[in-house]
């Protein structure tokens, strides 16, 4: 195994060289690494599910989908997360394996932490850490999440699950409670020191001697990969699992009932009950069909009914199809 020092905080390039690791190297390879704010939500989740995406793009959170399943996790300054990537066949789904030698470490700082739920780290039964696996081939990616003095209130803050219902087979995130690392430390440390110490003691338990950063070919391949996947609308929404949604809406004399599909991100049928006039129900079917189900696209799809309708019905139109 060797260590590779990812020598950024790009939360897109360090999700995409994690892809890139497990899918062109060959070598074991472990990797540390932290990224600027952003929220991090699993390969087969429906992110509307997960938090309000409208209220997070407002506060300029990036929001990436990860190629592991799991939940939605909240990445910041406060934390660190870690990577394994192994080629053994036996290795493919082996949490105890990769989670040992960070409990080991854990507890040479005198921090009773314990391995629970098969892919969670815990300290008297609050999670510091979420875990998650993917397989390409004979090549595994574990990584995990560490809570060392994470801004708890900010967590809890943006990943507020949303108030609308939506249904579907999405991988629904398990809510549970956190706590932070240093709050149980014997002799405090800031994070700096927790991840050196932290490196050199996974590097020990893995016998690991070899550290080298990505070289030039390298960097252009994450990159790339970066820019066709990662920061594209098509992987992190239209790659979310079918789903529908059934709203009420208090607008034009009455309450009516709109119904959506969305397939690959986009609206896929839409029925509305037969109080909407004839009319309307074909315009806005013949607009609304095979649109982003995005607030922006939606309303740009639907501009040309807006002189029809008051400002406040509009307005009530578009927040129910979201």
């Amino acid at each position: 195994m060797i260590y590779i020092d990812k020598q950024s905080n790009n939360p897109w390039f360090n999700l995409a060289a994690e892809e890139f690791v497990l899918k062109n190297l060959t070598e074991d390879v472990f990797m540390l690494w932290q990224n600027t704010e952003s929220i991090v939500f699993g390969k087969h989740q429906l992110p509307q599910q997960e938090f309000d995406i409208q209220f997070i793009e407002l506060e300029n959170v990036p929001l990436i989908r990860r190629i592991s399943g799991g939940g939605t996790v909240y990445h910041g300054q406060g934390n660190v997360n870690f990577s394994f990537v192994t080629t053994e066949v036996a290795d493919k789904i082996n949490f105890q394996k990769f989670l040992h030698p960070i409990q080991l470490y854990l507890r040479e700082l005198g921090i009773n932490a314990e391995i629970t739920s098969k892919s969670n780290l815990t300290i008297d039964g609050l999670k510091i850490s979420g875990n998650a696996a993917s397989v390409h081939r004979n090549r595994s990616l574990h990584h995990g999440t560490l809570l060392f003095d994470s801004d708890k209130k900010r967590l809890e803050f943006l990943l507020t699950p949303p108030k609308n219902d939506y249904h579907s087979k999405a991988v629904v995130s398990n809510r549970v409670k956190t706590t932070n690392i240093s709050n149980y430390l014997k002799s405090p440390i800031d994070l700096d020191e927790f991840c050196k110490r932290l490196k050199y003691s996974v590097m020990n338990y893995f016998d690991i001697s070899e550290i080298r950063n990505f070289n030039p070919n390298e960097l252009e391949q994450i990159a790339k990969l970066v820019d066709e996947k990662y920061q594209t609308w098509q992987w992190n929404q239209g790659y979310s699992p079918e789903y529908s949604i059934s709203r009420k809406m208090n607008s034009f004399g009455g309450e009516k009932n709109i119904s959506l599909r969305v397939k690959h991100g986009r609206v896929d049928s839409v029925i509305l009950n037969s109080e909407f006039t004839t009319e309307f129900q074909s315009l806005f079917s013949k607009a609304i069909m095979g649109v982003q189900h995005s607030k922006s696209e939606i309303t740009k799809a639907l501009k040309p009914l807006e002189d029809d309708l008051s400002e406040k019905e509009f307005n009530n139109l578009i927040n129910s199809l979201l």
